[in-house]
C-alpha cells in the first residue's frame, strides 16, 4: 500500500495556499475517512496540488497524512496511522533502515563501476592481457 505523499516543496508551496474541503468525491474517499473517525477531515490545497487529511479538534486541527492521488490507498493509510498499535517511531526506524541499505547498495554499484574501469585502464597501460 504505498502512497506518495506531498513533497516538502509542496507543503511549503502549499503552506499559505487555498485548502478546499472536499466533502463528496467519485471514489467516496472523503466518506470513507469520516467512517474512521467523525473529526477527520479530508482538504484539497489548490495551491500546491495534493490532498491533506486533517484531524478537527477544539484547538484547531493536526495533519494526519498527505497524499498526490486520491483513492483507496488514503483511507488505508489513514486506518493504519490511526489504528493504536501504531507506532511512528518504528515506521521511521523501517523507512531510514531502508534508505540507509538502499544508498549502501547505490555506493557500491558505483564503486564497483568505477574498479573495473580503474582496473580496465591498468590492464591496457600495463599492457595484460589477463585479468586479475
Amino acid at each position: 500500500m504505498e502512497i506518495k505523499p506531498a513533497t516538502i516543496d509542496q507543503i511549503i508551496k502549499g503552506r499559505n495556499g487555498k485548502r478546499v474541503v472536499i466533502t463528496n468525491d467519485v471514489g467516496d474517499v472523503a466518506r470513507q475517512i469520516k467512517e474512521v473517525s467523525p473529526d477527520l477531515e479530508l482538504h484539497y490545497n489548490e495551491t500546491a496540488q495534493y490532498f491533506v487529511v486533517v484531524q478537527k479538534h477544539e484547538n484547531g486541527e493536526h495533519l494526519v497524512t498527505t497524499a498526490q492521488e486520491l483513492d483507496g490507498r488514503i483511507v488505508e493509510r489513514v486506518k493504519q496511522i490511526t489504528n493504536p498499535q501504531y507506532n511512528f517511531d518504528i515506521e521511521a526506524a523501517k523507512i531510514e533502515k531502508a534508505e540507509k541499505e538502499a544508498m549502501e547498495k547505490r555506493r557500491k554499484e558505483h564503486i564497483g563501476e568505477v574498479g573495473e574501469r580503474l582496473a580496465h585502464g591498468f590492464r591496457k597501460d600495463l599492457n595484460i592481457k589477463k585479468n586479475f
